[in-house]
């Protein structure tokens, strides 16, 4: 998941269009102001306490100079913008912002908050949405308008539109100025009230825990390949385990969801991400012949054997590997089913994203560490730690703060983002890196507490107007910031654990416009939909976290984390019967457990409708899926990676009086050690 996001506003484009004076490399930072520096204000949600506040008198007698030429201009901009609607714009908090790529075509913000500055010297893979950790994209160079790639090939929404990006932007002011209106219901505290985990799940329920890891292998088994990859999105009329190629977005007349992938093989996703939670999946199972299947393409798109493939050029995106000596291209977060991962190449159409995320290849990179150690696969290892060695020479910060950077070349960021510092928090333990794990736990300790509006939760990340920016990201608050840090032991300070989780299990109040206020993330959802058609009577009611705190709808994949998180807290603290944490994860985990019986995987989201639904943000019967709150949504389809972290959490505890295996935490060390040495014999070879 996220910081800063893309808008795609397709059916507004002849009215935004009034905005070109801006050019084509105006850029907005995540204070939402040009991204000079010398504009930092406090208005956007971005704090820096370095920061001065009142500028000197010739610094403002030059910058009246300097702006004094593009104020009439400026008026007449904003007469235009005045009559775009305010949620055709979408203006977003802040995970995984930016810049506006093209005024005259869409508002694009990046993920996870950097200043990217389009450069048209290579077509790049398009905007597109991410898992987590799904994470969330960069800016990225265009020689034309990048089509959404979760577009049915049209400029205007329709109700074939993939559903994924239109990564809306804008930065969130202290008084939470989100896409629906501004939110003022206060500032959270810690409390003392023990949190209702809501009603239990009354569909059935898949039965011992064999039972229920048995549906996830049969589900990633079957789940749609390209290149050894994973499609992120199940399909399972294909996979022979339902009757659509969806789960059906309802029965109103506008609410039909097309196939998995429609717009054909090249924008068909494969993320990094999930495939890397495959694998450790597949490893925590001792189905190492299906890992190693996933590893070795990886290693295919790591290690170049000839510089060709590098796109764009120019860049600085080869790399030393310092444990393997070898040059080494970092990973795309997604690939497609078009072409296969190359070493290097992030442009489009050979990837559907090409941004490079600390967070993905820190996935990737745990994914061979795990595998490593349980086959005593000594190469496996050396992967593991190029990847390690690359992100801490490129993207380390070294001041107090501490962490590292979201985004490399060949469209780097930077901002840090909570998420991507946990997971190379986590590799860090498992590959017995120390400098990388002391950075990470020392920024993840100053994340807690430093929101603006929400003080006893972990911010999502920073700044990015600046290499290694120190200010605060104000926005919305991320459900993975606090459960993965529980996960990964980044923060061992139990207080701010246990209030960051009394905060994320608080129900948001559901406001009269239909909209949750940001105060706390556990909702439960109604699943009314048949995946065959018609209307299930009564409704199945499931249980879990919100996305951030300004979405609406239970997201699956941090649900399923979360179960583990909280079975983690229990092992290592004690009950959490104080805060209710027995009654949450009973309830989350029964929820997943109805899921994959009824579905015979774990969709991404149980709410009807689809993208253009979503769009109207009316929170009614068919809202459009599980909203974000950062500009898309998770719709109505089987998810690959809610389905693999459903199975790690099940094979961690199947239920509350069943054994905890530690060794199913991915950020948890592997019961056999890592193994040590220089070994390069699974390597391809070398780059002439």
């Amino acid at each position: 998941a996220r910081q800063f996001l893309y808008a795609k506003h397709r059916a507004q484009q002849s009215r935004l269009s009034s905005l070109s004076f801006m050019g084509q490399d105006t850029l907005l930072d995540e204070r939402g102001g040009a991204s000079d520096e010398e504009e930092s204000t406090l208005a956007f949600g971005v704090f820096d306490a370095s920061a001065e506040l009142t500028p000197r008198a010739p610094e403002c007698a030059r910058r009246i100079v300097r702006y004094a030429g593009g104020c009439l201009i400026a008026v007449v901009a904003l007469v235009a913008f005045a009559s775009v609607p305010w949620e055709a714009l979408h203006l977003a908090s802040p995970h995984h912002a930016g810049g506006v790529q093209s005024a005259m075509s869409a508002w694009q913000v990046p993920l996870m908050g950097g200043v990217f500055k389009p450069n048209a010297a290579a077509p790049a893979a398009g905007p597109t949405t991410s898992n987590y950790q799904n994470a969330p994209t960069v800016a990225q160079p265009q020689t034309q308008t990048a089509a959404d790639p979760y577009a049915a090939g049209t400029s205007q929404a329709s109700a074939d539109t993939y559903g994924g990006v239109a990564r809306g932007s804008a930065q969130a002011t202290s008084s939470f100025n989100t896409p629906y209106g501004q939110d003022t219901s206060g500032v959270a505290t810690a409390g003392t009230a023990v949190q209702d985990a809501g009603p239990r799940p009354n569909g059935p329920m898949c039965g011992s825990q064999e039972e229920c890891l048995a549906i996830v292998d049969h589900y990633l088994d079957t789940c749609p390949r390209s290149f050894g990859l994973l499609q992120a999105r199940g399909d399972g009329q294909a996979q022979g385990i339902g009757s659509g190629k969806n789960l059906n977005g309802g029965d109103c007349p506008t609410c039909g969801l097309p196939g998995p992938c429609p717009e054909g093989p090249a924008k068909c996703r494969h993320d990094t991400y999930d495939s890397a939670v495959v694998a450790i999946y597949y490893v925590k199972r001792g189905k190492l012949t299906e890992a190693k299947a996933i590893l070795d393409v990886f290693i295919k798109a790591l290690y170049p054997t000839s510089m060709a493939t590098i796109r764009p050029v120019g860049k600085g995106t080869v790399y030393t590997g310092a444990a393997s000596g070898r040059k080494l291209t970092l990973l795309a977060s997604s690939y497609n089913s078009a072409h296969p991962p190359t070493p290097g190449d992030y442009v489009d159409p050979f990837v559907t994203d090409g941004g490079v995320d600390t967070g993905n290849n820190a996935w990737a990179a745990l994914a061979f560490a795990h595998y490593a150690a349980a086959a005593n696969a000594p190469c496996y290892a050396t992967v593991a730690r190029d990847i390690a060695s690359v992100i801490k020479s490129e993207a380390g910060c070294a001041d107090s703060l501490g962490g590292y950077m979201g985004h490399l070349q060949p469209y780097p960021g930077n901002y840090r983002s909570s998420e991507h510092n946990i997971d190379l928090h986590g590799l860090a333990k498992v590959l017995g890196d120390t400098e990388m794990e002391e950075s990470t736990g020392r920024f993840m300790r100053g994340m807690y507490g430093s929101h603006p509006i929400l003080p006893t939760s972990y911010a999502m990340g920073t700044g990015g107007g600046k290499k290694c920016d120190p200010g605060v990201n104000g926005g919305a608050v991320p459900a993975d910031a606090t459960y993965w840090t529980i996960l990964a032991d980044a923060d061992p300070n139990q207080a701010h654990i246990k209030s960051a989780l009394q905060f994320a299990f608080r129900q948001p109040e559901r406001k009269a416009n239909g909209h949750y206020s940001i105060q706390g993330l556990w909702v439960t959802d109604e699943d009314s939909i048949l995946p065959e058609g018609g209307v299930r009577s009564p409704p199945v009611q499931v249980s879990g976290t919100r996305f951030t705190t300004i979405g609406n709808g239970v997201q699956w994949e941090v649900t399923a984390s979360a179960v583990m998180a909280m079975a983690h807290y229990q092992q290592k603290y004690d009950s959490g019967a104080d805060i209710g944490l027995p009654g949450h994860l009973q309830q989350a985990r029964d929820s997943l457990r109805t899921l994959l019986a009824m579905y015979k995987g774990v969709p991404q989201s149980v709410l009807g409708g689809n993208y253009v639904m979503w769009q109207a943000h009316k929170f009614g019967k068919f809202p459009g899926g599980t909203d974000t709150g950062l500009g898309w949504p998770y719709l109505r389809y089987l998810g690959t990676v809610t389905t693999a972290w459903t199975g790690l959490a099940l094979m961690y505890q199947a239920d509350a009086d069943g054994p905890v295996s530690e060794d199913a935490n991915p950020y948890s060390l592997p019961q056999q050690p890592v193994p040590g040495g220089k070994d390069c014999s699974c390597l391809p070879p070398a780059a002439r």
